[in-house]
């Protein structure tokens, strides 16, 4: 298919589309009203049903719902005839939605009016990530109408667990090799377009190790053992929260922001020239504030391309969250048991989790500290695929056409548990893309955008420019 062909085929891609858009706002908020809550299990089982569901409406000949030791997995096959193949990640499972600040019922999928952006979906998982689930298979259905078949094989793999780690994902990728192994590649599908009307798109992720580090009088044998203390004992019984206090501080310069780990940059892998360049390419146009955190202080105040630097390419160790004792409304004087802090680790090339936690443990021991638990509460390995991958190349090509120049990322900064399909047995490259934006994931109104503006696509230029990935990932395999 020439350029022009190719031009003229997306058009008539996006006027199918927006023909059946009503369809498509509906499927979106059938899977939406499913509360698919995988921390607290509330209808997984309907929440796979439904997926399998609509893998079934846009012609998939395989469709299975396979068990793990958790909750399953969705597969699908559309078996096309095509010399190539692509996978197709996402998840069916959401976070809870029992924050008070929603606007609308989280699982009622409504339609909402959101200043400068026309009609949104709003509820839990519209963005994260059942907005791009279904997104992509509205794109392969308008495909299917307009070509009688996608211009790649596609294998769908819809998990059940992202929201716990994927901890049951290698499962089924070991009991499904086989079949997986005859892919070319994989793509997640996401709304990687922020309010200016920018496109990025992924080709790595950071590993991540979360884990809690826990002072008690139990294991120390010092300060109250099996149940808190009336705080009046400090004159004379030590205090098993200031030691977590203390162990922590060893780990970290004073201001928090380098690792005192004997070892732990050994084995980073610093950006390479090339890396260099390309984050030249759009340090311009690279704004932070891209993610809706609302900071306006940085460390150390960088900017630009060091700001970058650190942002792609560093590890980082992070206290997510302290307790102990009392911490409720008013005065509750006590002398705490124990204090537990849980924090998160997140690595990039070439450092190895392992390593990484064995100088951890070995660090506590040496600075005084053996006592003090150190347990890994889950992990997920950093993962990276060449830019010039043609699953990547057709992700900038598609936003080319769709006329947004990309800012590619090296990886993403988060963790995403893409090392599965990356790594040993399938070694899949792959890329995380998709012209649509949306905001909020874990957090209250969070919405999928479907009307848009003139910078912002809608609904419909969304699926348009996954069908636009698929395309042009046909085309740049056959001149890999």
């Amino acid at each position: 298919m020439t350029t022009t062909e190719l031009d003229a085929q997306l058009r008539r891609v996006q006027g199918w589309i927006e023909a059946n858009l009503d369809r498509h706002i509906n499927r979106l908020q059938r899977l939406v009203r499913v509360p698919s809550i995988s921390p607290t299990g509330q209808q997984m089982a309907e929440g796979a049903e439904t997926t399998a569901q609509l893998l079934r409406e846009i012609g998939c000949q395989v469709v299975e719902i396979v068990p793990t030791s958790g909750f399953p997995v969705v597969f699908g096959e559309w078996q096309a005839g095509q010399p190539y193949t692509l996978v197709i990640y996402a998840e069916y499972d959401v976070m809870p939605a029992d924050e008070p600040a929603w606007k609308v019922k989280p699982f009622e999928a409504a339609l909402v009016d959101e200043p400068g952006l026309g009609r949104v979906l709003m509820g839990r998982g519209a963005r994260n990530q059942k907005g791009p689930l279904v997104s992509i298979l509205n794109a392969v259905e308008a495909l299917v109408a307009l070509d009688g078949k996608p211009p790649v094989n596609l294998m769908f793999v819809f998990e059940g667990e992202e929201e716990l780690g994927s901890r049951h994902l290698p499962e089924f990728v070991e009991k499904y090799a086989d079949r997986l192994k005859r892919a070319d590649a994989m793509l997640a599908p996401h709304t990687h377009m922020n309010r200016q009307g920018e496109g990025l798109l992924w080709a790595g992720s950071k590993g991540i190790i979360v884990m809690e580090l826990e002072a008690s009088g139990q294991k120390w044998g010092r300060g109250p053992v099996g149940a808190d203390a009336h705080s009046c004992y400090k004159a004379f019984v030590d205090s098993p929260a200031w030691r977590l206090v203390q162990a922590l501080a060893t780990l970290v310069s004073p201001d928090g922001n380098r690792v005192l780990v004997d070892g732990f940059y050994d084995a980073v892998l610093a950006p390479s020239a090339q890396d260099d360049a390309l984050l030249a390419a759009f340090q311009d146009r690279f704004n932070p504030d891209f993610l809706d955190m609302g900071i306006t202080r940085h460390i150390e105040d960088v900017h630009g391309l060091e700001l970058m630097r650190r942002f792609f390419y560093s590890p980082t160790l992070n206290i997510n969250g302290l307790s102990g004792g009392y911490a409720g409304p008013g005065i509750k004087t006590l002398l705490p048991a124990a204090a537990t802090a849980k924090l998160d680790l997140r690595y990039v090339p070439n450092q190895e989790a392992s390593d990484l936690i064995a100088k951890l443990r070995g660090h506590l021991d040496r600075h005084g500290f053996p006592d003090v638990e150190l347990r890994v509460l889950g992990q997920s390995d950093w993962s990276a695929t060449p830019l010039t991958s043609p699953v990547v190349s057709a992700a900038m090509s598609a936003y080319r056409r769709m006329g947004r120049e990309p800012q590619v990322w090296p990886r993403n900064p988060g963790s995403i548990p893409f090392w599965i399909f990356n790594r040993a047995p399938l070694n899949l490259p792959f890329a995380s893309a998709g012209l649509g934006h949306a905001v909020r994931s874990h957090a209250p109104n969070e919405f999928i955008v479907v009307d848009g503006n003139a910078q912002v696509f809608g609904l419909a230029q969304f699926e348009t420019s996954l069908a636009a990935i698929l395309y042009e990932f046909a085309a740049a395999s056959a001149h890999a």
